[in-house]
Formats: structure tokens, C-alpha cells, sequence
């Protein structure tokens, strides 16, 4: 084997343990309760992927974000078909010859089919989504130790910063202030949509970076996947391409606002009727569960339930707040600017028009990120629920940060 080839095996190798270790850390850790999801599937009952609130059965949709689910049911359908070729129960098989000498002490009938099928298909699609991060890696950097590092430190932010980082950075600010010391924020427990949200803005940031041109059946089935995953995806997907249009257009010098709205409401009009159409299933199928989201809605402007609920709600304590946002999002940025220090003084060989395209497409993303967030102020509880929901603006945060302190360097390293 040439030099080369044993060069790019090795490479795959590093990325992939990369990956699967640091991945498995978060999908094991923050979305998967093993012993109690092995416990619920022996006694009959789901996954969170298959249902949610007060759903009793795995009928989707369940309500807005029915994205997960589907891939989970997918996937675990084939999972299943799978599993048909091994040992199960033979006593529920065709031409089953009676009980003999037996099937072994250690062995659960039907075990195999009811709850390993069911937790294997929920690692795997969490896999699957997650494996856009070192892809985004490669895609961005053209060597193995930028896209190593890359991927596991966004993979770490997802599992949540090293113990005595967040202990040294509450000390610090406690030195100055009240500040409030929130290890939650790093330690929720993630939701599959969540994941979902996590693939879909990496994706979003990916195919901006490699898109030759933005077709308008493009942007209908980003918008239509995104607002099935989460709510506000689909508002993402439309503003960062109407960003993402008058940034390119601008630099070609070719029209810009008329693509750029085009876009937008192309998207604005998929995600909208792909929100009523869900409206409307769920509360055709599952009429509990929209009485539960109408209730929600309707006592979120009350009067006595922000009393009730003085520290959940937003606009109760901004500082608060506010400091909360600055937890979650100060380690990104500063990491971010140290990985891009590293990658634009130590690395060299960069093929400086991706970095600077995967740049703006990061920065577009970003900021529709923070408009979603702006937006969800007074109907969003970050109090509690923060930790989870930036998660997936996390990362981008990361890859907006790290490619600017690159070119930064590298400008500094030209002048």
C-alpha cells in the first residue's frame, strides 16, 4: 500500500474512533437511559422517539416535531427486518419441535425482538445524525488533526465542558457577582428532536459550503424536513438563506433582494403549511394532546402563572437570563477562537475559499439562530430548558468562532 493510501486509512480511523467515542459519550449520557429504557421496553411500553406528553400508544404524528420519530421508525423497521436472520424465540417460530433439552439459562425468549432492536435503532439514528459533524469536518479542513479536533471538540460541547472548566469559570464569576452557579445547563438530558435540531444546522451549514446552486425545490424540502424536526427550524432555514443570498449575490453583483425574498417565502410558505398540516393531524388523531398545547399557549400570558412560575419565565429576571446565555455560549466562542488560532498559525496547506465560504455559511446560520432565539423570548422557558434547546447553536457558534480566529491569523501571519 503507497504511502498516501496508508496516510488516508490512518486518517479514517482517527476520525471515526473520534467520532464514535465522543458521540457515544453524549447519546449514552444526555439521551439515552439505558437501564431505564430496558426496563420500559420489558414491560411493554416505547421510547421517547415513539411517543410524547400523554400519548399511551406510538401513533405520529404525536405533535410539532415529529421529525425523530420518523427516522427512528425507519431505521428500526429495517433494524427489525435484520434481526429476523437470528436466534429470537423459536418457541413463537414455524415448525418449533417442543421445548427438548432446552435454550440455555442466560437465554431471554423474544428478548432480541422487544427491547435490543428498539435501543440499537435509537443509538444508531442518533449516530447516523450525528456522523454530519466530522463530515462538515472534512469538509471544512484538509487535514487530520484540524478535523479531529474539530469534531471532538464540538462533540464535548454536546456532552458538556470538562468538570474543572466549569468549576473554574463559576468560581471566577462568582468572585465579581451573584452569579448563578448552573452546572444543569450542561447536564440536561437531550430530547431526539433536539439531536434533530443538531443535524439539521449542520446540514444547513454543509450544504451552503458545497451548493453549486440553490434550486427552489432545494430550499421547499429543507424547509418541509427542518419544520417537522422543530418548530423553529424551519424559520432557520429561511432567513439563513435569505442571508446567505444577499451575501453571495452581492459579491457576484447580481440582483439580490428579489432571490434572496424568493427564497425566503418559498421556505416561509412550506414551513407554514407543513405547521397547519400538523395542527390539524394532531388534533384529528390525538385531540388530548392539542388540548394540552392550546392550554399551554393560552395560560402563558397569564397574569398569575408568571407569578407561579416567577423564575421560569424570561422577562421575570433579564439578568438572570442573560447570564445564562453568556454560560452557555462564552465557551464555544473562546474555544472556538483558540481551535481557529491553532488551525490558522500551526496548520498549513488551507484551501482558504472553503474556510471563508464555510465561514459566511456559518455566521448566515448563526445569526438566524439568534433570531429564532430573540423571537422565542416570551413563549420559550431558558430558564429551565436553555441547556438543551442551544445545543445545536452550539456548534455553529463553535465553527463561526473557530473560522474567524483562522482568517484572523492567517491575515496576521500575511501582513
Amino acid at each position: 500500500m503507497a504511502p498516501a493510501e496508508n496516510r488516508s486509512v490512518i486518517s479514517a480511523i482517527v476520525l471515526t474512533a473520534v467520532f464514535l467515542i465522543f458521540s457515544l459519550f453524549f447519546i449514552l449520557s444526555k439521551s439515552n437511559n439505558l437501564s431505564a429504557e430496558i426496563q420500559a421496553l420489558q414491560s411493554g411500553e416505547y421510547l421517547l422517539e415513539e411517543h410524547y406528553g400523554a400519548l399511551l400508544e406510538p401513533s405520529l404524528p404525536a405533535g410539532m416535531r415529529i421529525g425523530a420519530g420518523l427516522a427512528y421508525l425507519a431505521l428500526e423497521g429495517l433494524v427489525h427486518g435484520l434481526a429476523v436472520f437470528v436466534v429470537n424465540d423459536p418457541s413463537s417460530a414455524p415448525f418449533y419441535p417442543g421445548k427438548g433439552w432446552g435454550q440455555g439459562a442466560h437465554f431471554k425468549a423474544g428478548y432480541l425482538q422487544t427491547v435490543i432492536v428498539p435501543i440499537i435503532s435509537s443509538v444508531i439514528w442518533k449516530l447516523l445524525a450525528l456522523s454530519i459533524i466530522p463530515i462538515l469536518a472534512l469538509t471544512l479542513y484538509n487535514r487530520t488533526e484540524t478535523r479531529a479536533l474539530f469534531t471532538a471538540i464540538v462533540l464535548i460541547s454536546l456532552v458538556g465542558w470538562p468538570d474543572i472548566l466549569l468549576n473554574g469559570y463559576f468560581a471566577l464569576m462568582k468572585i465579581g457577582s451573584d452569579w448563578p452557579i448552573s452546572h444543569y445547563l450542561f447536564t440536561e438530558r437531550v430530547n431526539p428532536y433536539d439531536i434533530g435540531a443538531i443535524f439539521f444546522l449542520n446540514l444547513l451549514v454543509y450544504y451552503l459550503v458545497v451548493v453549486k446552486t440553490i434550486k427552489w425545490w432545494h430550499v421547499a424540502l429543507f424547509a418541509f424536513f427542518a419544520q417537522i424536526t422543530f418548530e423553529f427550524l424551519g424559520f432557520i432555514v429561511g432567513v439563513s438563506l435569505f442571508l446567505w443570498t444577499f451575501l453571495e449575490k452581492r459579491r457576484a453583483g447580481g440582483k439580490v433582494w428579489a432571490l434572496a425574498l424568493t427564497r425566503l417565502s418559498v421556505a416561509g410558505v412550506v414551513s407554514v403549511m407543513v405547521f397547519v398540516g400538523l395542527v390539524f393531524l394532531v388534533h384529528e388523531i390525538h385531540p388530548h394532546v392539542f388540548e394540552q398545547y392550546r392550554s399551554t399557549i393560552f395560560t402563558q400570558g397569564a397574569e398569575e402563572e408568571i407569578t407561579k412560575l416567577e423564575d421560569f419565565w424570561n422577562f421575570a429576571d433579564p439578568k438572570f437570563i442573560a447570564a445564562l446565555f453568556l454560560t452557555v455560549f462564552i465557551f464555544p466562542i473562546l474555544i472556538g477562537f483558540g481551535f481557529g488560532a491553532f488551525a490558522g498559525l500551526l496548520v498549513p496547506n488551507r484551501d482558504i475559499a472553503v474556510a471563508d465560504r464555510g465561514l459566511r455559511a456559518s455566521i448566515v446560520v448563526f445569526c438566524a439562530f439568534v433570531l429564532a432565539l430573540i423571537i422565542g423570548l416570551p413563549v420559550t422557558g431558558y430558564a429551565s430548558e436553555l441547556g438543551r434547546q442551544a445545543l445545536s447553536g452550539v456548534t455553529v457558534t463553535f465553527a463561526s468562532a473557530a473560522l474567524a480566529s483562522e482568517r484572523l491569523m492567517q491575515r496576521l501571519r500575511n501582513v
